[in-house]
């Protein structure tokens, strides 16, 4: 009996645990760096209510970030994310969300997907940030980075798995788990590019807090 009651404490205690780090990390700021170039490139960020997405002006996109994207002249903005595979492919509404994926993508580690959509308009809830152009290439290199690649150098689409007809999956380096989530992975990316971030993070308020 003790030995129950000492695993079903263990259980209860590690998400609390989880929680409780993850929470004090999201509120601990890394400041960003020095610079004294100016911000003249745009970056915005915009939620589903839990996951971050970046959005870059199709004109401002890098070649290396742009390449085996496809897009029309209507085509404004790129949309990225990246997240746990089943997840992604087997909940494209919140109403499909079932237990079983929402504690696989908490407790095991996952194969990713890239998540890239076309937009041809500005969303209302979108949080604008302006970079310099340093901050602007790093960023970009990071998500470009994300992508796995071929043995041509090719980014690899799933055929027919978007949720519309614009947008799409593509498979990604990393695996997915509760401390590389995807909304770390966004923030990630922020620190890395000298830009204000959490120290860690698997929420979006924590990323939204700062930039607005």
């Amino acid at each position: 009996m003790k030995k129950i009651l000492k695993g079903i404490l263990m259980v209860i205690c590690i998400p609390i645990v989880y929680v409780v780090l993850a929470l004090i990390c999201t509120y601990i700021p890394v400041s960003e760096n020095t610079e004294t170039e100016t911000k003249n490139h745009t970056l915005y960020l915009r939620t589903n209510g839990v996951h971050i997405d970046f959005i870059v002006p199709i004109d401002e996109i890098t070649p290396t970030l742009l390449q085996d994207l496809d897009y029309s002249a209507d085509d404004q903005y790129f949309a990225f994310g990246w997240g746990d595979k089943k997840f992604y492919l087997e909940t494209p509404e919140w109403k499909d969300l079932t237990l079983g994926n929402a504690l696989t993508g908490i407790f095991l580690i996952t194969p990713s997907l890239m998540h890239v959509s076309r937009l041809q308009g500005m969303g209302n809830n979108w949080v604008c940030i302006k970079l310099t152009s340093t901050q602007n290439e790093k960023l970009q290199a990071y998500i470009a980075a994300t992508f796995k690649l071929n043995g041509d150098n090719r980014k690899v689409i799933l055929p027919d798995e978007g949720y519309h007809n614009y947008d799409a999956f593509y498979e990604a380096n990393g695996s997915f788990t509760g401390f590389k989530t995807c909304n770390s992975w966004a923030n990630t990316g922020l620190r890395e590019s000298g830009m204000k971030a959490c120290l860690w993070t698997p929420f979006d308020f924590g990323i939204l807090m700062i930039y607005q």
